[in-house]
């Protein structure tokens, strides 16, 4: 199963809310050159996972999300160990 970066940033956030944990600070996506790219159901939760480390540039040189990018297993297993550090 396939699953993109704002689908996973979703998912985090939808579970962070039922675990209790604060969703309300958010990342200021204004610097990311893609930020046009980012699905309306989804702005806030990557803005969250920006915020809580989840996600972050997947460029070097350019602010740049790539919402729709396909997560690996190793994004994913990273994605999954930085979420265990924010409860």
């Amino acid at each position: 199963m396939n699953i993109d970066r704002e689908s996973l940033a979703t998912l985090f956030y939808r579970y962070a809310e039922k675990q209790g944990i604060d969703v309300s600070k958010k990342a200021d996506m204004s610097k990311y050159s893609d930020l046009a790219t980012i699905s309306s159901w989804s702005g806030e939760a990557c803005a969250w996972a920006v915020n809580a480390g989840l996600l972050s540039s997947t460029d070097t040189k350019v602010f740049t999300l790539s919402p729709k990018m396909t997560v690996t297993r190793a994004q994913a297993a990273k994605i999954f160990m930085s979420y265990d550090n924010i409860q």
